[in-house]
């Protein structure tokens, strides 16, 4: 009985202030949400605004296929990139190749020399 009593006391001590300030707040809101100002737009600003959003949206479609269109590109650019790196890795051989060819020419004697230019260019 004794916590039954002071639970009451408490309540009774607090529940005017609090009554009051939740009322205050229910106040306030209610006042703001009547007395806020509501923005209306007219029917030709909200077409504006329509077509305006249409064109954004046709942007936007046109901006995914640009952007499918670079990928491509950059995946054909990588793709000659490979074929220039190949071909000038086999330029690179051929060439070390012809020096190291030249570079016996000098021993040959006048048979294998004619053979060498005959293999060559094809004479």
């Amino acid at each position: 009985m004794n916590l039954f009593n002071s639970l009451k006391k408490i309540s009774e001590k607090w529940l005017k202030p609090v009554s009051f300030i939740v009322g205050c707040l229910l106040f306030l809101y209610i006042f703001i949400v009547v007395f806020t100002p509501k923005t209306k737009i007219s029917k030709e600003s909200r077409n504006k605004l329509d077509s305006i959003e249409l064109q954004i949206q046709a942007l936007k479609k046109q901006q995914v296929k640009q952007d499918s269109l670079l990928t491509v590109e950059s995946n054909e650019r990588v793709a000659i990139d490979k074929q220039l790196e190949t071909v000038n890795n086999k330029t690179t051989i051929i060439r070390e190749y012809y020096i190291e060819k030249s570079k016996e020419v000098s021993n040959y004697n006048s048979t294998q020399l004619d053979s060498f230019f005959r293999s060559r260019y094809g004479y």
